[in-house]
C-alpha cells in the first residue's frame, strides 16, 4: 500500500475543534486499511503529548518526524496515491482542496521524501513519544 505522507499542523486541528477526526482517521488508517503514515510535525509539547496519548508508540505503520515549529505548519498537506490535499484549519474559515493528478501527486511525494531525508539528517527521526 502507498504510504500516506503528511505535513500535519496539529495545533490547528486541536484549536479548530476537529482533533477527534485525527483519532478516528488514525483508527481507520491503522486497523481497517493498514496504511503506513510518514508525517512531519512541529516539535512542541502539545504535539508530543497528543501522539503519546493517542498513538501506539510501537506501531510499525506510523513514522513521525518532529521538526522545529515554523511557517510550514500554517496549512496541512497530505499526499496519497494520486491525490494531494491541502487543508486550511483556521477556526471559522476551514476549507480544503483536493487535487487528483498522478503527476502532481508524484511531484509532491518526491518533495516530501527530500524534505523527510533532510530533516531526518538534521533533527533525527523519532518514533512517537
Amino acid at each position: 500500500k502507498d504510504t500516506f505522507r503528511a505535513y500535519v499542523c496539529l495545533d490547528k486541528w486541536l484549536k479548530s475543534g476537529h482533533g477527534d477526526f485525527l483519532i478516528e482517521f488514525k483508527d481507520l488508517r491503522i486497523f481497517d486499511k493498514k496504511i503506513p503514515l510518514k508525517t512531519i510535525v512541529p516539535d512542541t509539547p502539545e504535539v508530543r503529548e497528543f501522539f503519546k496519548e493517542h498513538y501506539d508508540m510501537q506501531c510499525e505503520l506510523t513514522d513521525i518526524l518532529y521538526v522545529p515549529a515554523s511557517g510550514m505548519f500554517e496549512n496541512e498537506m497530505n499526499i496519497y496515491n494520486d491525490k494531494v490535499s491541502i487543508i486550511h484549519l483556521e477556526k471559522g474559515s476551514e476549507y480544503g482542496v483536493v487535487i487528483q493528478d498522478s503527476q502532481i501527486a508524484e511531484m509532491h511525494r518526491s518533495m516530501f521524501d527530500i524534505m523527510w531525508q533532510k530533516f531526518k539528517n538534521e533533527y533525527g527521526k523519532k518514533k512517537i513519544g
